[in-house]
């Protein structure tokens, strides 16, 4: 570069092609590996230059299995200069060979600085905004960063997405999702407080006949209780009880042990009172079908009668319980 131009051709100042660095680490390779003399085939010389390793010009030189050259790139990043411009610094390498470690090749000497200046890693993922239903707030919220994870409907649920709102099913524990935010008259809460309510003074009612039943049948007997039997007054009025009991099973969402009790509540007090009466019809049966002939049919005989006409519900609910275990399943289905 200090020779004169004129005097010597190609001299002074000027600017090396980009491939040359290249050619020259080429050609180091062929030297240092026919150095060597450690082949005697043009196939063994191959083979003996994939596992020639050295620093070139162009950095570290080494070939993968297939005789390629493993690629080595600077990492760049591009910052604020102090001139108030912009400018590329080095900042690291990738490395092809090392793509496998823990960094995935990458070596960093300096840290990334991103478009706001600072090396804190920017939120790269950008989401639309989502709109869900919150149980405990009783509102319809809206998240803008659109990483909010909603629940899927069940006893747990807190946020739900907004679909699941005024649907006429109930997905939040306290009905919040179909009772408020504008779903028109449908009120669950109140309506299960009211049938609540109406149901708790019945099985009340219910509970009083039983202490009358107790009381006038056994304790202080009275002829017009006593005529009626008052072990199938009993076993009719806590039927009642429990019928009316069971209704509080359909109440709310669906849950596994709720749709377990309802066939063993509700058709259990169903069939009981319906032997019960059947059985004691029974008794009345006989009683006028000889009316110049004096029959008796105690209280057991009528409870015998009462017990196997209940057996063979007991017998189905057991067996159905057993083997199909009645259960709450949340199905998805598109209108």
């Amino acid at each position: 570069e200090t020779l004169d131009p004129k005097r010597y051709s190609r001299a002074g100042k000027r600017t090396i092609p980009l491939y040359a660095p290249y050619a020259y680490d080429a050609m180091e390779l062929f030297v240092r590996t026919f150095a060597e003399r450690q082949f005697t085939t043009m196939g063994e010389f191959t083979k003996k230059v994939r596992t020639t390793n050295f620093t070139g010009l162009t950095g570290r030189i080494a070939m993968n299995g297939i005789g390629d050259r493993f690629g080595i790139y600077d990492v760049v990043n591009l910052v604020d200069t102090d001139e108030g411009d912009q400018g590329w610094i080095k900042i690291g390498t990738w490395e092809e060979e090392f793509q496998s470690n823990e960094h995935r090749g990458f070596n960093f000497t300096r840290n990334i600085h991103f478009h706001s200046g600072s090396t804190e890693v920017p939120e790269a993922e950008v989401r639309p905004s989502v709109e869900y239903w919150s149980c405990s707030d009783m509102e319809m919220k809206v998240d803008e960063s659109g990483k909010i994870k909603l629940d899927p409907p069940g006893p747990d649920a807190e946020n739900i997405a907004a679909k699941y709102h005024c649907d006429t099913f109930i997905d939040c524990r306290n009905f919040s999702d179909e009772s408020y935010g504008g779903c028109g008259s449908s009120n669950y809460l109140a309506l299960f407080i009211a049938f609540g309510i109406i149901t708790g003074v019945l099985i009340l009612i219910a509970f009083l006949m039983i202490l009358f039943t107790i009381l006038f049948g056994y304790i202080i007997p009275r002829i017009r209780v006593r005529f009626a039997s008052p072990p199938f007054l009993l076993i009719i009025t806590i039927s009642i009880l429990v019928g009316f009991a069971s209704i509080y099973a359909w109440f709310g969402q669906p849950q596994k042990v709720a749709c377990g009790f309802q066939p063993w509540l509700l058709g259990l007090a169903v069939n009981s009172m319906v032997a019960a009466l059947a059985a004691k019809n029974l008794r009345i049966y006989r009683i006028f079908k000889s009316p110049l002939k004096r029959t008796t049919m105690r209280d057991y005989e009528v409870l015998g009668v009462w017990a196997v006409m209940i057996a063979p519900a007991v017998f189905i609910l057991f067996l159905w319980t057993l083997i199909s275990t009645p259960t709450a399943t949340l199905v998805s289905q598109n209108d």
